[in-house]
């Protein structure tokens, strides 16, 4: 349960399995599995009828996400939100 690339680049691990792709120049990253964010709304909420719902659909929305700063979840979403040009709340 310690960093994944730090060990990897260290020589002290093999293989490391992370959710978010954070490396190093050293480190290849050959993806496992993919998988998918869900986006949690009410029964009563226009949302709950869609089949898929983008950053942008957020943008307005209050939310409570994974912390960018401690999850590799909340830090690969923060990224798909910058790469996309929305601006998710900073909490």
């Amino acid at each position: 349960m310690r960093d994944a690339p730090t060990e990897l680049s260290a020589g002290t691990a093999d293989i490391g399995l992370i959710f978010s792709p954070r490396v190093t120049d050293d480190i290849t990253l050959t993806p496992l599995a993919g998988g998918e964010i869900i986006a949690l709304v009410r029964e009563d909420d226009a949302m709950a009828k869609r089949r898929v719902v983008s950053l942008h659909d957020l943008k307005a929305r209050r939310m409570i996400c994974f912390d960018r700063e401690k999850s590799p979840l909340g830090w690969l979403i923060a990224q798909c939100s910058r790469v996309r040009g929305s601006n998710m709340p900073r909490s």
